[in-house]
């Protein structure tokens, strides 16, 4: 996925259900994501989540479920270009997760969740605000590209 976004080496350490602790909630299995195995220093982590309960030591903002459908027909086009063996695997998967979860056409053009981040990050992290500025002008930038 770093390589199809073109940003190869962004990722240092991923946080995966395969390789974290599940529990058992109301409404499902969910991950436990545990911040520490990022930094040995809580205050040196934060995490955006839209399930903030399931997080632990670090930073944790909050923000509502995103469920904006978006398109990912050039993503599978390139999948299959990588890996031309497993073009129709491909395709398969694609259709069966579009059969099990239909578009919803909400309009998400109004959110503002991850702004409002960005102005948490700059209460937790004064000194860097122009980061954080920057980084929620790119977020913004990606989120009306993919409206």
């Amino acid at each position: 996925m770093e390589i199809y976004a073109g940003v190869p080496g962004l990722f240092g350490r991923v946080a995966s259900r395969e390789n974290s602790p599940l529990v058992t909630a109301e409404d499902g299995t969910r991950t436990i994501k545990d911040l520490s195995r990022f930094s040995p220093d809580a205050g040196h982590v934060v995490l955006i989540d839209d399930k903030p309960q399931f997080a632990l030591n670090g930073y944790v903002i909050g923000v509502p479920q995103y469920s904006q459908d978006v398109c990912c027909d050039d993503l599978r086009e390139w999948m299959k270009t990588q890996l031309p063996v497993h073009a129709s695997d491909i395709d398969a998967i694609f259709a069966a997760d579009l059969a099990k979860h239909p578009p919803n056409l909400v309009d998400f053009t109004s959110d503002s969740a991850l702004r409002d981040s960005a102005k948490v990050l700059n209460m937790v992290f004064p000194e860097t605000p122009a980061l954080a500025a920057e980084a929620a002008f790119a977020v913004n930038q990606l989120l009306m590209a993919s409206a």
